[in-house]
């Protein structure tokens, strides 16, 4: 992504306006509103999970998300160590092949996935079965790529 580009809003390079925050129905809807208006260069960490797991501007947002996930796979919105990264790992597959960027960054999502688990010993069984799966399914989406 270049340097420009963080300079711009969602909405800007969407070339979308979804309308006005205030008028949203639910807190959701107007914090998303609202993220859509506000610089990429901008992003909290929180703002990358809610927005990509809202399914916002992917092929905008991934790359900054990757680039804090590859720092640290226990990178933090304000849920849990590790949300930043579950919440990229339940993007739909198909999203992850709509750049040559992205195809390339999926193919390192495995890698980062099992650093997460390996230093991860208090997770509960349900939880680590769940990333687990994901990251099995990024292994063979990366296969295909």
């Amino acid at each position: 992504m270049s340097g420009i580009e963080k300079l711009k809003t969602l909405q800007e390079l969407e070339n979308s306006d979804w309308g006005d925050p205030a008028r949203g129905e639910t807190g959701l809807i107007q914090k998303c509103l609202a993220l859509r208006r506000k610089r990429l260069a901008d992003f909290s960490k929180e703002d990358l999970r809610l927005a990509i797991g809202q399914k916002m501007g992917l092929k905008f947002l991934l790359p900054l998300a990757m680039h804090h996930l590859k720092l640290d796979p226990f990178s933090k919105g304000d849920l849990y160590p590790g949300d930043l990264l579950q919440s990229v790992l339940r993007v739909p597959i198909e999203s992850w092949g709509e750049t040559e960027e992205l195809r390339m960054l999926c193919a390192q999502l495995p890698a980062i996935g099992r650093r997460f688990l390996e230093k991860t010993g208090e997770m509960d069984e349900n939880t680590r079965a769940i990333f687990h799966e994901l990251i099995a399914a990024t292994e063979r989406l990366a296969d295909v790529q």
